[in-house]
């Protein structure tokens, strides 16, 4: 929903009320008019707008003080010791599966 009203933000939400309405409408069995379809569709985000002020600004790599570095360093030990756990358990598991076949 829209914080300024109660519609549906973005175009998906209307595409698919407004995609039903001209099915119903529509005075022949010939195709919708899909770009007209998407022209409304545009035309109703045109009245919500996001505007992103901001930028990034490199300020360098690596750690700010030995602290963060020990910390990276036991977190990635960590992982790899994890990784080579899960590994053995799947290991162990193929083998006893082997073992009843």
């Amino acid at each position: 929903m829209s914080l300024l009203s109660n519609k549906p933000a973005g175009a998906r939400p209307w595409r698919d009320e407004l995609v039903p309405t001209a099915a119903r409408s529509s005075t022949g069995p010939g195709p919708l008019d899909l770009a007209a379809l998407e022209a409304d569709l545009l035309a109703e985000d045109d009245t919500e707008t996001t505007l992103v002020i901001g930028h990034w600004h490199y300020v360098g790599s690596g750690w700010n003080t030995d602290a963060e570095r020990v910390l990276a360093i036991a977190a990635a030990a960590r992982a790899r010791e994890y990784d080579q756990w899960r590994a053995a358990q799947r290991r162990i598991g193929q083998e006893s599966g082997d073992r009843t076949t």
